[in-house]
C-alpha cells in the first residue's frame, strides 16, 4: 500500500475492451457527477473523494502533477473554479508491453479522444495524466486526468455535435494517426524487433486512413492548398515508414521512422489546414504528446 503515483501520459492504444469506456462518455459521461440528463442529481459544493472513487466528469481542486499526491482530492462542481477534471476510468489487466510501458498510459491516452475529441482546443499547458490507486480487493485501477494550467470554471469535455461532419471526419483521422504515432515502443528496434514492426504496420495503416480522408471529401477553395501541403507530408511519412517496415537494419529503422514521425508531429500542414477548415490552429504543449 501507498501514495497513488500520477504520470504524464504519451498517448497510447490499448485493447480494444477498453473502448467501452470512451462510448459510455459520450454517451452519459460515465457516470459524470456534474449532472447529465436523466441522471441522479450532482451534489453540490466541494467534497473530499478518495482517489480511487474519482469518476468520469469529477472535477478537482488539487493538483495531480508532483510528489505526495493524496489519496483523496477534493472535488468540486465543474462549474466552479478546478484544476483538473476525470475523464476516463479503467480496470488494468496486469499486462506488459516492450520497454517496460505502462498498461495505465496506454489505457488513458486511447480513451482520451472520447473525451476531448480535439486536443487542440485545450487550453495550452493542459497535460494528459494518470493516476494509479493502490489495488484493493485484488483490482487495480487507473483514474486517467486533464490537469489544468491554471484555475478553469466549465469542462473541458468536447461533444461531437458542435462540429461539422467534415470536422469530424479529419479529427477522427487525425487522432488515430496520434495515437499510433506515439504507441511507438518504449524501447530501441534492436530490442523489439517484431513490436516495432507491428507499430509501423498500425501507424502506416492510420496514415493510409487520413489520407483517403482528405481524398475523398471536397474541402472547399480556401482549404485546396493547405491540403495539398498536409496530404503531400502524409504522403512522404508513409514512404519513410514503408522503408522502415521492410528493412532488418535497427538502424536504418530508427533512420526512417525519425524521419516519418517528424513529418507526423503536429506542425505547419496540420495548423494550416486545421485553419481552413475552421478548427483550433495552434499546437497543444507537449503535456498532450
Amino acid at each position: 500500500m501507498g501514495e497513488p503515483t500520477a504520470r504524464r501520459g504519451r498517448r497510447r492504444t490499448v485493447a480494444a475492451g477498453l473502448t467501452l469506456g470512451v462510448l459510455a462518455a459520450g454517451a452519459a459521461g460515465l457516470g459524470c457527477r456534474t449532472g447529465a440528463a436523466g441522471g441522479a442529481a450532482a451534489p453540490t459544493g466541494p467534497r473530499a473523494v478518495p482517489v480511487r472513487e474519482l469518476r468520469v466528469g469529477d472535477c478537482f481542486s488539487v493538483p495531480t502533477d508532483g510528489p505526495g499526491l493524496p489519496s483523496t482530492v477534493t472535488v468540486v462542481p465543474c462549474g466552479t473554479p478546478h484544476l483538473g477534471e476525470v475523464y476516463a476510468t479503467a480496470p488494468l489487466q496486469g499486462l506488459t508491453f516492450p520497454g517496460g510501458e505502462l498498461e495505465s498510459h496506454r489505457t488513458c491516452e486511447t480513451l482520451f479522444p472520447g473525451y476531448v475529441l480535439d486536443r487542440w482546443a485545450l487550453p495550452r499547458g493542459a497535460a494528459a495524466r494518470h493516476i494509479d490507486p493502490p489495488a484493493t480487493g485484488g483490482r487495480a485501477v487507473t483514474v486517467c486526468v486533464v490537469d489544468l494550467p491554471g484555475s478553469r470554471s466549465s469542462s473541458v469535455r468536447q461533444d461531437r455535435y458542435h462540429l461539422t461532419d467534415h470536422q469530424l471526419a479529419y479529427l477522427d483521422a487525425e487522432n488515430a494517426v496520434h495515437r499510433d504515432l506515439v504507441l511507438q515502443p518504449g524501447t530501441f528496434p534492436v530490442h523489439a524487433p517484431e513490436a516495432y514492426r507491428e507499430w509501423i504496420g498500425a501507424l502506416a495503416r492510420a496514415t493510409s486512413a487520413e489520407l483517403e480522408v482528405l481524398g475523398s471529401r471536397s474541402w472547399g477553395d480556401r482549404a485546396a492548398a493547405p491540403k495539398a501541403a498536409l496530404a503531400g507530408e502524409l504522403e512522404a511519412a508513409l514512404g519513410h515508414l514503408r522503408a522502415a517496415g521492410g528493412s532488418t537494419d535497427p538502424d536504418a529503422v530508427r533512420r526512417e521512422v525519425g524521419a516519418a514521425t517528424r513529418l507526423l508531429a503536429d506542425g505547419p500542414g496540420t495548423a494550416a489546414f486545421r485553419e481552413a477548415i475552421g478548427l483550433p490552429s495552434t499546437p497543444p504543449a507537449p503535456g498532450l504528446d
